[in-house]
């Protein structure tokens, strides 16, 4: 057991977890980035309908219009977690269209038919990946899942702390341009949330 997070039998339930991320994913599809990372779990944060990290990111000056625009400039200057260009890009400058064979896989097999197959025995050993969406970086498995798989956090704040504890690069980008760190935000979370630091 850490300071920022509680064991949990199944990851899967953690329902604090699972609306980060998938608000991290909705965001990542939003500025049509690539990849989800730690990035966009910032930004889930700041629309999690939990307040305690809203809170502590905004006594720092930290708003989500800013942060988006943060996130925007990190990642399109290539200093975000993922990789410099999306696989959309990539493939186009061989003549792929992805999100033409994204449509029609979609229009053959049903408009879920892929995230079923990620949700199935088989498909939960398959990476997620340009024909299926976002890929989700190493940085962002850590900060909601943790070093063990078994954690689950009590408050976004929780969460807030744990990304912190990622060591993600691109976050650390994002926050010196929005005037802050990941040390000083650290220490308004451990603070707030009375623990540790």
């Amino acid at each position: 057991m850490t300071r920022r997070a509680t064991p949990a039998r199944d990851p899967a339930r953690d329902p604090v977890r699972n609306r980060l991320l998938s608000a991290a994913g909705t965001e990542a599809d939003r500025a049509r980035h690539g990849y989800v990372g730690c990035e966009h779990l910032l930004l889930a944060l700041l629309t999690d309908k939990d307040p305690t990290a809203r809170e502590i990111l905004a006594s720092q000056g930290i708003t989500l219009l800013a942060a988006r625009a943060a996130v925007a400039d990190v990642i399109s200057s290539g200093r975000g977690d993922g990789p410099r260009w999306n696989a959309a890009d990539l493939l186009a400058t061989l003549g792929v269209d992805l999100p033409a064979i994204q449509r029609q896989m979609r229009a053959e097999y049903g408009p879920h038919a892929i995230d079923e197959l990620y949700r199935s025995p088989v498909g939960r050993r398959l990476s997620w990946g340009p024909l299926c969406g976002p890929k989700m970086t190493p940085g962002l498995k850590k900060a909601l899942f943790g070093n063990e798989g078994g954690a689950s956090f009590a408050t976004s704040g929780h969460a807030l702390l744990s990304l912190l504890d990622a060591g993600s690069p691109g976050l650390a980008a994002v926050l010196t341009a929005l005037g802050s760190s990941p040390e000083l935000l650290r220490l308004a979370v451990t603070e707030q949330l009375g623990c540790a630091p």
